[in-house]
């Protein structure tokens, strides 16, 4: 069966998308959106819907800040826990980022805060996880 198509339907013109108004977007108030971190690298603050939003780049600083605290305050908690750290850093020949990395998922009492997930390499692009950036 065929369906009948009103002529009026067919040479109607589709809708643009109403355009995000300007005076709708809000700054966003993370930590490499500040205006000290713009002045002194080449990104640029994002714009948000709401007043008050963080972006995406800003929440996943902060969980690395987060995540980089608790790696530390439980390595100056748990002495053992440090010396293992050092010794598997002080052992290897070179210093990297990936020993580094090995080193953290050695700690026997690694912070809920950080997900064994964190550390890994994005397979994208290969590149080092937020958490070792910090």
């Amino acid at each position: 069966q065929t369906i009948p198509v009103h002529p009026d339907l067919v040479k109607r013109k589709p809708i643009a998308p109403a355009a995000i108004n300007n005076s709708d977007q809000f700054p966003c108030g993370g930590i490499t959106c500040s205006p000290l971190f713009a002045a002194k690298t080449n990104l640029r603050p994002s714009l948000m819907r709401k007043p008050g939003a963080i972006c995406r780049r800003c929440s996943n600083i902060n969980k690395a800040i987060i995540c980089a605290q608790a790696i530390e305050y439980t390595l100056a908690q748990d002495l053992i826990s440090f010396r293992s750290f050092y010794d598997s850093l002080t052992g290897s020949a070179t210093f990297t980022i990936d020993a580094v990395i090995a080193a953290i998922l050695k700690l026997d009492s690694l912070p809920d805060s950080v997900s064994p997930t964190y550390l890994k390499r994005a397979t994208k692009r290969n590149v080092y996880p937020s958490i070792i950036m910090n």
